[in-house]
């Protein structure tokens, strides 16, 4: 099966599905940075399965818009995709506006696509305090523990 590795903190027009992939891709910007993107995930042969896992942190006054689109021609058969994004976020300052789509003429074909989105745990943020790890420590921990599983497979 193919990987393919996206970094989300450029612009991206299309992903191209055109044999079995599994996709991570990761964003984590600026704690004030403004960022948009619309692109969509595009299947070109029959028989193909996808699974695409994004993730995304923000910071501060981060704001984010993010719309990426399955998309399955209606003479595709076989098709089954899998679109997981998880977001997380360490203030309730941040603005985040996901839209994830399909456009699926086919009602043969599998997709499906699922949106998370959590704050920073209170109570493991306490339990790291009260370790004596400082704030910055604390949060930077809880982030990696976040995005470990995209790190984990892009370093594969």
């Amino acid at each position: 099966m193919k990987k393919l590795i996206i970094d989300l903190s450029k612009n991206i027009r299309d992903i191209i599905i055109d044999e079995d992939t599994n996709v991570y891709a990761l964003l984590v910007p600026e704690e004030k940075a403004i960022y948009k993107n619309k692109f969509d995930i595009k299947f070109k042969n029959s028989g193909l399965s996808a699974k695409i896992k994004i993730k995304i942190v923000l910071l501060g006054k981060a704001e984010i818009e993010f719309e990426p689109t399955i998309v399955v021609p209606k003479e595709l058969i076989g098709i089954n995709c899998v679109l997981n994004i998880e977001c997380l976020t360490d203030t309730d300052e941040s603005r985040l506006k996901i839209t994830p789509s399909m456009e699926v003429s086919n009602p043969n074909i599998k997709t499906k696509h699922s949106l998370t989105i959590s704050t920073f745990d209170e109570n493991q943020m306490n339990y790291l305090l009260s370790r004596g790890l400082a704030w910055d420590e604390s949060r930077k921990l809880l982030i990696d523990a976040f995005i470990g599983d995209i790190i984990k497979n892009i370093e594969e």
